[in-house]
């Protein structure tokens, strides 16, 4: 994902300023979404075949968080500045 980032903004004129923002938020969207795409299947695969391996109390949770996070939409970013400066 980072090396697709770094491609997305050296492909940016560099007087660009701000009014390609959104053209770039737009592609930085699209570049998650298939990296996780691809990320989903592979959860996919390893969650099946881990789920009868573990104890029923570990396969419930883990099966349970599974869903919750295939059924996201939408991302934010979890180390994003804080506007607060803390």
């Amino acid at each position: 994902m980072l090396g697709d980032l770094i491609a997305a903004i050296e492909a940016q004129p560099l007087d660009a300023g701000t009014a390609h923002e959104d053209a770039m938020g737009a592609r930085v969207d699209v570049l998650v979404e298939e990296r996780l795409a691809l990320l989903r299947d592979v959860l996919v695969a390893t969650v099946h075949d881990l789920l009868p391996r573990l104890a029923t109390r570990h396969a419930d949770l883990l099966g349970r968080e599974h869903r919750r996070w295939a059924r996201t939409t939408g991302w934010m970013l979890i180390n994003a500045a804080d506007s607060r400066g803390s």
